[in-house]
């Protein structure tokens, strides 16, 4: 995905979650989860290709 889509995802979804009553705090939160997703998934495939 170029970061032109990256970013137009990015602020529909902070719009669509303000727009539901979330809170920044709540936002942070989720970004957060995200985040610890994303590194895992990642710590997860460099630990299938190097195989430890």
């Amino acid at each position: 995905m170029p970061g032109t889509e990256i970013r137009v995802l990015a602020r529909t979804m902070f719009r669509d979650l303000v727009e539901a009553g979330y809170q920044a705090r709540d936002v942070i939160a989720f970004a957060t989860e995200l985040l610890d997703l994303v590194i895992s998934n990642l710590r997860r495939s460099t630990t299938d290709s190097t195989g430890r």
